[in-house]
């Protein structure tokens, strides 16, 4: 690990080929430019406001977990047809 950061990438040279680095730098200045910009704020929320967000944050939720079920569902539906048209195939090839 002598010329190697903590990522795998190597220090100096083909940088361009890992843009794992540059992009952590990058997500890790806009998450302190955010977290620095919320502090500065003062925005104030009557309770019925956070009341509707909860409220639709898990409307969102249920409607993601839905569509990671059905997302799931087809995936599965896909890979049993892949299995019986691989079996068909063998069995196809077996025959002559």
């Amino acid at each position: 690990m002598d010329g190697l950061d903590l990522i795998g990438a190597p220090r100096r040279g083909l940088r361009w080929l890992f843009p794992t680095r540059t992009a952590r730098a990058k997500a890790q200045q806009l998450q302190t430019a955010v977290m620095f910009s919320e502090a500065e704020s003062t925005t104030f929320v009557d309770e019925e406001t956070v009341g509707q967000a909860a409220i639709h944050t898990r409307q969102d939720l249920v409607l993601i977990c839905r569509w990671q079920e059905e997302h799931h569902r087809q995936l599965v539906t896909i890979s049993r047809g892949v299995w019986i048209m691989g079996f068909l195939i063998l069995m196809a090839l077996g025959s002559r």
